[in-house]
């Protein structure tokens, strides 16, 4: 299994960096992460149909259902990216070192 019972009423997502936690708490469900100080070092840049180019199978473009450009401009809240580089994965307001983010209510 990918996931391993950790303390009370939370999941640890082992031999993952950065030493994921998931944890029910009475307000939500956190995801915590532990990233050091290095979340501010590594930067990436907004992914679009124009950079993913073509599904290997079909040869179809990456787009959105009506045929306009699909922009991943977006982070898991909601949020626009901001800056030419902002940080790659699904948060895009990480400092470092210890997070807590809560994911669910």
């Amino acid at each position: 299994t990918m996931w391993t019972k950790g303390e009370a009423n939370s999941v640890r997502i082992p031999g993952e960096n950065p030493q994921a936690v998931l944890s029910e708490e009475p307000d939500g469900v956190f995801l915590k992460l532990d990233l050091g100080g290095h979340a501010g070092e590594v930067t990436a840049r907004v992914i679009h149909s124009d950079i993913l180019g073509e599904a290997f199978q079909p040869r179809a473009r990456f787009e959105n259902p009506d045929g306009t450009g699909l922009w991943i401009d977006e982070d898991f809240f909601g949020r626009k990216r901001a800056g030419e580089q902002p940080l790659p994965g699904p948060f895009s307001d990480i400092e470092g070192g210890l997070e807590a983010i809560r994911v669910a209510e």
